[in-house]
């Protein structure tokens, strides 16, 4: 019996993912079907699969081709201040907009890497997405996302060396923070963290400029 639990409980953990991903994919598209092809088909009087969702991704494409327009880009920003001003809708609009453009954002838009800082004090640690790296001046530019709301997170600017760079993806950091810690990183993730927030105890134990007076 004990053997039974244990394959049925990793089975869950296998299936139930996958199970609810292809459920939500399969929500989404049905529910572009009818909101969109809705109207259609009552003109029509007759059934037209698909038509919902392929109405509904040239609508999106119509609405990117705005976005890159002074015009649409201006609406865009309207329709943007009037969802922050909703209260119930500001931190959910807030967060999956952070979530869309750090893993949707084109390379040159998007953030390079997650980074481990000293912050807000001493001995405590967060995460941070490299925003961009001033090599010539040391200085590396850092967004500090605060979970699970993380658009009130700040901007930081802060010496290379007093950041240590982890080896996880974009998207398993923002998890992390949008999830408010309740997903768990990765045993090589945690791994990871441990030893950089070794090597910025070791730096910060190091007086500035290296090594001891005589």
């Amino acid at each position: 019996m004990r053997k039974l639990r244990l394959w049925l409980l990793a089975g869950i953990v296998v299936l139930a993912p996958v199970w609810l991903t292809l459920l939500t994919v399969t929500w989404l598209f049905s529910s572009l079907d009818e909101a969109v092809s809705g109207p259609l088909i009552r003109y029509f009087n007759m059934p037209l699969p698909g038509v919902g969702v392929l109405l509904a991704l040239v609508v999106t494409m119509l609405v990117g081709w705005l976005t890159t327009h002074f015009l649409g880009q201006k609406l865009v920003d309207l329709g943007e201040r009037l969802m922050m001003r909703i209260p119930i809708v500001r931190p959910i609009y807030s967060a999956l907009k952070q979530v869309a453009e750090a893993v949707l954002s084109p390379k040159d838009r998007a953030f390079s890497r997650v980074a481990l800082i000293e912050y807000p004090r001493a001995e405590v640690y967060s995460l941070g997405f490299v925003a961009g790296e001033m090599v010539d001046l040391g200085l590396v530019r850092l967004w500090i996302a605060n979970g699970p709301s993380p658009s009130a997170g700040p901007v930081v600017i802060v010496p290379l060396s007093q950041v240590v760079m982890l080896p996880m993806t974009v998207e398993d950091g923002l998890k992390l923070v949008i999830s408010a810690g309740v997903l768990s990183p990765k045993a090589v993730d945690m791994d990871a963290v441990a030893g950089a927030i070794a090597a910025l105890r070791q730096r910060r134990e190091i007086p500035v400029g290296g090594g001891s007076a005589d």
